[in-house]
């Protein structure tokens, strides 16, 4: 048995055995080929059920790599769900002698953006989370005190006080509702709240 058929018998292990199937695609050559190894088995076995795809775009990249990840996006958008996620997640920085990080798609840097956000369905910015910068700045001395603070969970707690701030929500509700989320939308309100709490950190220790 060779390596292709080796993966086309673990991809039918997986679409046989799981409800859900989830792809991180970078864009690179190791998860290019995975993706196109399960884009080319539903296919040719009239799978219709959609496959997640996650791709975290940290805003500075070849041409070529997202010209790529476009193309394979948009030309299977019949099979695939997309989360396209272009937030300021605090990042490692090699090529700077002053900052240790820095944070890609940063809103009040937007003049100065490697590029623009992508445009299509599953793209996630931060507007996804913007009642969390809100209630940051509405309520700093709370931020301040429990954001630094290391026995809280964090991005649990400033989502609760995201809604509760926006909505007038209960921390009761917020924690009942946040039971009904799929996978996927949890993760990806914990990757907003990652975002927030790393912009905020690093004003803080510039402050």
């Amino acid at each position: 048995m060779n390596v292709y058929e080796a993966a086309q018998e673990r991809l039918k292990i997986i679409f046989e055995d799981f409800d859900n199937v989830y792809v991180a695609f970078s864009g690179g050559k190791d998860s290019g080929i995975v993706l196109n190894l399960v884009i080319d088995y539903m296919r040719k076995h009239n799978i219709k059920r959609k496959v997640s795809v996650y791709h975290m775009d940290y805003e500075g990249q070849y041409q070529h790599t997202q010209e790529y990840l476009e193309r394979m996006m948009t030309g299977n958008e019949d099979i695939l769900d997309i989360y396209w996620v272009c937030l300021p997640l605090r990042t490692k920085c090699g090529v700077s002698m002053y900052d240790n990080f820095w944070l890609p798609w940063e809103p009040e840097k937007k003049n100065i953006w490697v590029r623009d956000l992508p445009k299509f369905n599953g793209v996630y910015h931060l507007e996804y989370g913007s009642a969390m910068k809100e209630v940051i700045t509405a309520w700093p001395r709370t931020m301040l005190n429990s954001l630094t603070n290391p026995s809280i969970n964090k991005r649990a707690f400033l989502g609760h006080c995201a809604v509760s701030f926006k909505l007038g929500i209960s921390e009761a509700i917020t924690r009942a509702a946040w039971k009904e989320l799929t996978d996927t939308q949890r993760y990806l309100a914990d990757l907003v709240a990652q975002s927030t709490i790393d912009e905020w950190k690093i004003k803080y220790e510039n402050t």
